[in-house]
Order: C-alpha cells, then sequence, then structure tokens
C-alpha cells in the first residue's frame, strides 16, 4: 500500500504566526518570540478544487496568509538580524500542510543566524498542475505567486525555500510562464535553502556554536538539486557539524513528480528506486533527503523515514520539536 501526506493539524501559516508557543523545544540558545501580525494582501485568485493523493477534493493551491517578520528578544546578541540578511520564506505546500515541523526547523535556524524571516502571501508553486498538463492553472498559481515575491525581492529579500521542486520551479520555470520582468526578478532571487545557508557557510557567518553531534548521515540528493547544479549544498553545511560525516547519495527515487503516486505504476517505481533503498540503508548512518516526495519512497522501501537536512542541522544546534 502506498505511504501517503498526511495533513497536520496546524498550518504553518498559522504556527509562524504565534511562534512564541513554539516554546524552545528543549534546545539552548532559544530566544522569546512576540505574536506578529498578519498583513493585509489582496485576496488569492480563485483556483479549481483537485482531487488529493488520498482521493478526497480539497483546493489544496489556496494562499497562505501573508505574515510579517517577528519581532524578537534574546539573551544572546549573535541571533539579532543582521544587516542584509533578510529572507522570505516560500514555505511549500507540503511545510504548510504535511510537514510544519520543517518549516520550523527552517526559521529557527535562519533565525539563529542572524536572519530576518518573513513569510509572505503565497499559494503551491503550481509544479504539480504542470506536471499534469494543466498549463493555465500553473499560470494562474506563478501569476499570485509572483506578485507577492516580487515585492519581497524588491525589499531587498532573497527567497528561501526547503523543497528542492519548488526552488527549482520558481528558478527555471517562472519566467518562461509568466514572462513579466517580476517574475525573472523572482527567479533570480530564489535560493534553495542550503543553499542560502552555504552561502553564509562560505563567507565564514554561518554560526558553528553547535550543542551536539548528530553523528554520520546518509544523504539523498534530490534529483531537482541535481538539476540547478548546485552541487551537495545540504552535505556541505551538515558536514561543519563536528563528527558529521555525510554520504551522498546520487540515486532516483523513482517518484518523477506524480508518476510513482499513480495506481498503475506503483510497483514499477519501487523496482527502479531499489538502488536507493539499498544505498539508504547500507549503514546505521541517520538518513536524510532534501525532497518530501522522495522521503515518502524511502519510507516505502526502507521503512524508516528520513529526515529533512535542516530538522538534522536544528538539533545539531540545539533545537528540538516539543
Amino acid at each position: 500500500r502506498r505511504n501517503l501526506p498526511t495533513f497536520h493539524g496546524q498550518r504553518f501559516s498559522s504556527g509562524f504566526r504565534s511562534r512564541a508557543m513554539w516554546g524552545d523545544g528543549g534546545g539552548r540558545g532559544s530566544f522569546a518570540r512576540k505574536p506578529t501580525r498578519t498583513a493585509p494582501g489582496p485576496p488569492p485568485s480563485p483556483s479549481p478544487s483537485r482531487p488529493n493523493l488520498d482521493g478526497t477534493t480539497t483546493a489544496h493551491a489556496e494562499a497562505a496568509p501573508s505574515v510579517s517578520p517577528s519581532t524578537r528578544t534574546s539573551s544572546d546578541p549573535q541571533t539579532a538580524p543582521r544587516a542584509g540578511r533578510k529572507v522570505a520564506l516560500f514555505a511549500t505546500c507540503t511545510v504548510e500542510y504535511n510537514e510544519p515541523s520543517i518549516g520550523r526547523a527552517a526559521v529557527r535556524v535562519l533565525e539563529h543566524n542572524g536572519v530576518d524571516v518573513s513569510l509572505p502571501a503565497q499559494r503551491c508553486c503550481g509544479m504539480p498542475y504542470l506536471d499534469g498538463g494543466a498549463v493555465d492553472e500553473a499560470r494562474a498559481l506563478v501569476r499570485d505567486n509572483v506578485r507577492t515575491l516580487a515585492e519581497a525581492a524588491r525589499d531587498g529579500r532573497e527567497i528561501v525555500v526547503p523543497g528542492p521542486t519548488c526552488s527549482y520551479m520558481l528558478k527555471q520555470e517562472y519566467p518562461w510562464l509568466d514572462g513579466s520582468e517580476d517574475a525573472k526578478l523572482v527567479a533570480s532571487h530564489t535560493r534553495d535553502l542550503f543553499e542560502y545557508l552555504a552561502g553564509l557557510q562560505s563567507r565564514g557567518e554561518l554560526r558553528t556554536d553547535f550543542d551536539r553531534s548528530i553523528g554520520p548521515v546518509t544523504y539523498h540528493i534530490p534529483c531537482h538539486l541535481r538539476a540547478q547544479n548546485l552541487g551537495a549544498k545540504s552535505a556541505d553545511v551538515l558536514r561543519a557539524i563536528p563528527g558529521c560525516q555525510v554520504d551522498v547519495v546520487e540515486r532516483c527515487s523513482a517518484v518523477d513528480g506524480t508518476w510513482g503516486f499513480k495506481k498503475e505504476y506503483y510497483e514499477l517505481s519501487l523496482k527502479l528506486a531499489r538502488p536507493l533503498f539499498e544505498a539508504m540503508t547500507a549503514t546505521r548512518a541517520a538518513t536524510a533527503t532534501d525532497c518530501p516526495l522522495a522521503a515518502l519512497q524511502i519510507a516505502q522501501g526502507t521503512g524508516t523515514k528520513p529526515k529533512h537536512p535542516i530538522e538534522l542541522l536544528a538539533s545539531a544546534y540545539g533545537f528540538d520539536e516539543p
């Protein structure tokens, strides 16, 4: 039986607005956060409902509300926002609806490194529609995202994305799907999450005050990250953690967008992914991948779901989920 995404009780954007409720998760180096107010914005364009993977129907592409940057207090001045370190988080549908813990880890790590984080109003990146040939529907989503993300870029923010398919979409597909100068602006300001963190690392600005070791990691690099020609940035950053040896696995998960989730291709997708399963279980190391669909596939084939690398990094800093 195919593993499917599960819906979380609270959307990530709702939790982002009330981050004081996150607590410190038992980790050190956390800071108190005051609730932020939702910035008013234009209503989202109508979007047709579409079937979910579990057969139910929902307007999965509805907009996540815009949220202003947080006001924070901290006993550690190093966590205060630094000049020029401003990002707009494009959270992705997976973080918004299914895995908000990934988003919380991203925000904690970014803010621990003195980065001011905002959450603009946003909708699905459009890739599921484009993958299914619904180009007009994809363009409607792109149009709404370009409007809010271009505004963030003009405000001096890099657009940081924790999902490689979504970051690829914003960088590579938005300029031709939309064709506007704003779409090109969004593309030029978009960074994969670990691409951004690796930039801090290369300038000697990534904090290395790690609280614990996470041990060795077997890391699957997703195809959509490889297509961006970035190298293995997630592995590079994780290697900064003392005692963390990272083995990079370059094997396709055989999900291929929505192909591997179709009933008729289920068995074939697992067969094609067998080399990946074997590589991920070759040792007892922790496993990680940036791709949420690859994570589901790996869990299907090995019985163990990998973490997102940002969750491992957050744990090394001392931030844990409650």
